[in-house]
């Protein structure tokens, strides 16, 4: 079966060459041969990752790092390892990435083994003494620059596993923008590219990184280059290093504006991408094939492209993820749906009674296909019965994997490589409209909705470059192009620091708040006449209080005084089934001004510890070690009994339960989910690690001295918790910034 299978992978059938390696996994059990298990399995994690099977894929080089490990192989480890970094830059958990990459490069077998060993992958293979000051950051870690620049003297069946990582490491470099260390690493990785395959990846490497610094010559250098190393390597036409190349040469040809040459590289790397089952490099096509034509003025079928690129995204089975691999993936893959709206928005025309209202209609359809994902899939899991939601998400991983198996069918039929038109017929015909994964926002009920509310909506949308606001009331949708992302968000970050400094000039606040409302109020000032006002921010607005904005040029009134204001994730939003009300007075759960920092805990909350010590992780420990450094919140003692006070007078004997001082703890707010509260209204500081989204917590009073994490509610604490509360409050004057 390992045969077939890496037949299979040669000849470009990815979808075949996994379920080979499955049927290989369940016919041999790993006990009797583990050294030969964990090849299957980061040979299948690694075809998981290319198709988009990211949590399958992630667990296998697990398991595969773990079974070499107890071998001791010290080079199954580090391949596993390197592969594994790999999968998690393919969905930007970079600094996972660059741990586990790093952990690759290193000379002692010994600390590599135990790195690999069950609990080890429980411990997190990071840098724990500063990541808090790193979370606001994009910079790679320097230790894993470092590793790129002393590479220790390994024996040479060890270069294959430095060679990947390496490669993987100027990938993570490039995403967070520094160019200087991700070539630096692809001078590293120069030394161990012993066969035409390592020659080929390293090629398509430095062509993609020309590509970056927009030095298309070179960048086509470098991938005819890769497609001559594939020559001389004998690689099938179907080879994963082929495609890459000629989609390198597709996009360096649309940097340079040889356009037909752009769309005819552009088809044949869709159709070797087909072939193989490759998601990301799929819409990678799609999108350059989508540039090429819209630079010759084909709109539509740029549209068509597009379309298609963002049904493949909603075809990916988040269901199936890990929770921070699913909160990682839907924050990506914005710019497929910036480009959609970009498009759109320039086919309905400018906001006048002549703009096509269906194109118009289309386009907000499109901003809530992006920016909605994450609500639509909260909503599947409420709908669906919590018990079936493993087999839900084990059927979405079956329809998905059968899917690509079609593509690779159709592509095999789509004629010539270069006819980009087959390709895109070939896609339509397997990424059909019925089998659209979103829920479509209905014009009719969503109007209606407005019209009860007596409501004007706005919902701002961002291009690649400018950006957009959709005004919707009863009468219909129109939209108004604002101006450049950059300016908004500049004025707007402007205005929410002048807010958060202690000493602002109200003149200056006033100014700010002004240029804010020029930007992106007073432009829709016109179709503003209902009674509230819905909006839906992008990027930076969301920082910004709307309510304070001046109203109109011409008045000196602020939006406060002139409409009922609501903040609302989404279009969607206002159409989603709601739970039906519960009978009965509301109850309230309300935790505030914790205890930060041992001392002041030692002096305000010490009791004896009645329970024994248990050990934390890295992970837990760093942000443990940022909370201690955190100033109170005297204040949100105050906002507590003030809640407190409010629903008492509303209620008399209104349940409401309330969490202060040495009392406000995490272990406290994990037994709230059994108290059944209708409102959950908690004010502390919060911890947001964009870099890994898992070690994002909200901070809360220990319990104990010995455990410094105790006091930490994480993410995974969150995502664990089936609160009913109908509301619950993160009450912040300036969210993760530990204010």
């Amino acid at each position: 079966r390992m045969n077939l299978a890496a037949l299979a992978e040669e000849t470009g059938n990815a979808a075949e060459a996994m379920q080979e390696y499955r049927s290989a996994l369940a016919e041999l059990p790993a006990n009797i041969a583990p050294n030969l298990s964990a090849e299957i399995l980061d040979n299948l994690g690694r075809l998981e990752g290319h198709a988009g099977l990211f949590n399958p894929g992630e667990s296998a080089q697990r398991k595969a790092a773990e079974l070499y490990a107890r071998e001791g192989n010290c080079d199954g480890v580090r391949r596993a390892l390197s592969i594994l970094g790999s999968i998690l830059i393919e969905v930007g958990s970079t600094e996972d990435a660059e741990a586990y990459l790093s952990a690759a490069l290193q000379r002692d077998c010994q600390s590599l083994i135990f790195l690999s060993e069950p609990a080890a992958q429980k411990a997190d293979l990071t840098w724990a003494g500063d990541r808090a000051s790193r979370a606001q950051s994009n910079a790679p870690h320097p230790a894993a620059v470092d590793s790129c620049r002393r590479i220790p003297h390994l024996p040479e069946s060890a270069d294959a596993a430095l060679f990947r990582a390496l490669i993987a490491l100027s990938d993570a470099a490039s995403l967070a923008g520094d160019a200087q260390s991700s070539f630096k690493c692809l001078q590293a990785a120069h030394a161990y590219i012993s066969t035409p395959r390592r020659a080929l990846r390293l090629a398509n490497a430095l062509g993609s990184y020309f590509l970056d610094q927009d030095d298309a010559l070179q960048a086509r250098q470098w991938f005819t280059r890769a497609l001559v190393d594939a020559d001389q390597a004998e690689l099938p036409l179907t080879h994963e290093g082929r495609g890459v190349a000629h989609l390198g040469l597709a996009q360096s040809a649309l940097q340079s504006r040889d356009l037909t040459a752009a769309a005819d590289q552009a088809a044949r790397a869709l159709k070797l991408a087909c072939a193989r089952g490759d998601a990301g490099q799929i819409i990678s096509a799609l999108r350059t094939i989508a540039a090429a034509q819209l630079a010759r003025g084909e709109h539509a079928v740029a549209l068509r492209a597009l379309q298609l690129a963002a049904a493949l995204i909603e075809r990916v089975p988040i269901g199936e993820l890990d929770a921070e691999t699913r909160a990682t993936y839907l924050a990506t893959q914005h710019g497929v749906f910036e480009e959609l709206i970009d498009l759109l928005i320039a086919s309905a025309g400018e906001d006048t009674a002549h703009a096509n209202a269906n194109a118009v209609w289309q386009a907000l359809t499109e901003s809530e296909r992006g920016r909605s994902r994450a609500l639509q899939y909260a909503r599947n899991q409420t709908d669906e019965n919590v018990e079936t939601l493993g087999a839900y998400a084990g059927k979405q991983s079956s329809a998905y994997q059968e899917m690509l198996q079609r593509l690779a069918l159709t592509s095999a039929a789509a004629g010539p490589e270069t006819n980009w038109e087959a390709a895109l017929a070939a896609l339509e015909q397997t990424l059909s409209p019925s089998q659209a994964s979103h829920d479509v926002l209905s014009a009719d009920r969503f109007l209606a909705e407005l019209k009860r509310l007596d409501a004007t909506f706005i919902e701002f949308a961002s291009g690649r470059e400018l950006m957009y606001a959709f005004i919707c009331d009863e009468s219909g949708v129109h939209v108004v192009k604002l101006g450049k992302r950059a300016a908004i968000n500049g004025a707007a970050t402007a205005l929410s620091t002048l807010l958060r400094a202690s000493e602002s000039a109200a003149t200056d606040v006033a100014l700010s708040a002004r240029r804010v409302a020029e930007l992106v109020l007073w432009p829709l000032s016109a179709r503003l006449g209902h009674k509230r006002l819905l909006i839906a921010p992008e990027e930076m607005l969301h920082f910004i209080p709307f309510a304070i904005l001046p109203w109109a040029q011409q008045q000196k009134g602020l939006v406060l005084h002139q409409v009922e204001l609501a903040m609302v994730p989404s279009a969607f939003f206002l159409t989603a089934r709601n739970p039906p009300p519960r009978s009965g007075k509301p109850s309230f759960e309300l935790f505030g001004d914790p205890v930060f920092g041992l001392t002041r805990w030692r002096l305000d909350c010490f009791r004896p510890r009645t329970q024994p010590p248990v050990g934390e992780s890295l992970s837990v420990r760093s942000v443990a070690q940022w909370s201690d450094s955190l100033p109170p919140l005297p204040a949100s003692r105050s906002e507590v009994l003030g809640i407190e006070a409010l629903a008492r007078r509303s209620w008399p004997s209104v349940a409401v339960a309330v969490h202060l001082g040495c009392a406000a703890t995490a272990q406290a707010l994990r037994q709230a989910e059994t108290h059944h509260a209708d409102v959950l209204h908690i004010a502390t500081h919060g911890f947001v690690d964009a870099r890994r989204p898992r070690l994002s917590a909200l901070i809360l009073t220990r319990e104990s001295a010995e455990i410094s994490g105790n006091g930490i509610f994480s993410l995974f604490d969150m995502l664990a918790t089936a609160n009913p509360a109908r509301i619950v409050v993160l009450s912040a004057c300036d969210t993760s910034a530990g204010r």
